[in-house]
């Protein structure tokens, strides 16, 4: 899926491609192979770790009894050395085959590896990737036939080497045709890039609670929109989607997995404010041990079988060694809005405006960001101060002074929580920001913590 032109490097001792002078089940595995390379923009280079060998010569396996016993025949040893060889040539022939069918080089009979691998890697440095769009008629199933390519340069001193065709069949039918619904969802969940049959948005959210310990609750904003809705006998629209997350370590190594098959039931009053404005689910995935993880998710709608996917990087501290902060929590009012907040006096708006602010971070010029979080373990709870930083393109535009962190009595000194506003001047320009926050331990000034979320200013 990675654009562009790839390479990968075969350390192989080879196989070999024919039994009986027959092409055996390798073979048409090979073909298969190469043709996904090369609809892939894959060079393969294959290298033979074995060097320079000379399997003619006599050697450790031969029968010493045909060398020097009183039966010794020239021509069983003859046989014997012919056989091996031909073995060896049937062996390198698959790593030249790769190699050739893919445009790339085979690096076979060398003693110096580290040639071969400079060699490859020079090449690929410079390169010309050429292209075409082949007529329709190339890929009528009736012909399942190999479509030679022949690339020619007027240069005579100049060797090209280029794949050598392709079969006809389409890419989809290669590559995707024959997968199950949760075959895509795991493609989905495991491919670097993100699936976009469903619009999804992530924002996993660290925290740290008494009684469970670290926990992840991943926010997921989904576009109703892609997904499909049925109806039921009661006049509710409903759909029906499964969701897996799994959590990479800092080596790409699964750690743990978790599913779900969720059946979302709307009246028909939710189902147009849904369609219009889309919905957060929300996924509490429990953290055993503390490190970087990579984060992902993968969404597989199962009427109509459309995937989407969608992955983000969080750290999870050990609290236990260090002062540290949870993710941090945006709401987002007007100046209306937060005055009327103010006068009530519950301190921000319902659950569900949290998590779409908190998810899609995108406000408007003019408006007031509420963010909240945590501070975990700290040494001098009595002694903290936090502060605030806004940040465009690198530079810092906007930076409170610390602040003492005021606690509240019967309050849990090691989960501090943590509120503040930021008001978008009108003057502010639009596009991407950084909202930093720091807990600094006041006392000393040295140990602190620190946690940062990305957010766009419109219009």
């Amino acid at each position: 899926e990675l654009p562009g032109r790839k390479a990968i490097m075969l350390f192989s001792d080879g196989f070999k491609l024919k039994s009986d002078n027959q092409p055996n089940r390798i073979m048409e595995r090979m073909r298969v192979l190469a043709d996904m390379a090369n609809r892939s923009s894959v060079v393969i280079y294959t290298l033979d770790p074995r060097g320079l060998d000379a399997p003619g010569m006599a050697n450790a396996n031969d029968d010493i009894r045909q060398v020097i016993g009183s039966g010794f025949n020239p021509a069983n040893l003859e046989s014997q050395r012919t056989r091996r060889a031909a073995d060896y040539l049937d062996q390198q022939q698959s790593l030249r085959y790769l190699a050739y069918e893919t445009g790339g080089i085979p690096f076979i009979n060398r003693n110096n590896l580290n040639n071969g691998l400079q060699q490859a890697v020079s090449e690929y440095a410079s390169y010309y990737l050429l292209g075409y769009q082949p007529d329709e008629d190339t890929f009528d199933p009736k012909k399942n036939k190999f479509n030679n390519l022949e690339v020619k340069v007027t240069r005579p001193e100049l060797k090209v080497r280029y794949r050598s065709g392709f079969f006809s069949v389409t890419d989809k039918k290669i590559l995707n045709g024959a997968q199950t619904p949760q075959q895509k969802l795991l493609t989905a969940l495991t491919s670097p890039f993100s699936a976009t049959g469903i619009n999804l948005n992530l924002y996993p959210v660290y925290q740290n609670v008494e009684k469970t310990g670290n926990i992840i609750q991943a926010l997921i904003y989904i576009n109703a929109k892609d997904l499909k809705f049925t109806e039921a006998a009661d006049g509710k629209r409903k759909a029906n989607f499964d969701l897996i997350a799994m959590t990479f370590g800092d080596n790409g190594v699964p750690i743990d997995r978790y599913s779900k098959n969720y059946t979302l039931e709307a009246a028909e009053d939710v189902y147009r404010n849904i369609m219009e404005n889309g919905f957060v689910y929300t996924l509490p995935v429990p953290i055993k041990k503390s490190g970087a993880y990579q984060f992902r998710i993968a969404l597989l709608d199962t009427n109509s079988n459309k995937v989407g996917s969608a992955s983000q990087f969080i750290e999870v501290p050990d609290i236990k060694k260090r002062m540290a902060l949870s993710n941090i929590v945006l709401d987002n009012f007007t100046a209306k809005e937060w005055q009327e907040v103010k006068l009530d006096g519950n301190g921000g708006n319902s659950e569900k405006t949290v998590l779409f602010d908190t998810v899609l971070r995108r406000f408007k010029v003019g408006t007031i960001v509420l963010y909240d979080y945590f501070v975990y373990n700290p040494k001098n709870s009595r002694q903290i101060e936090t502060q605030l930083r806004l940040i465009k393109d690198g530079k810092i535009v906007y930076e409170k002074n610390p602040t003492p962190l005021k606690i509240k009595e019967h309050s849990d000194l090691l989960r501090l929580p943590v509120a503040g506003t930021l008001t978008l001047g009108k003057n502010l320009e639009v596009g991407n920001y950084v909202l930093q926050v720091i807990a600094i331990d006041g006392r000393s000034g040295k140990e602190f913590a620190t946690q940062f979320v990305e957010f766009e200013v419109i219009n």
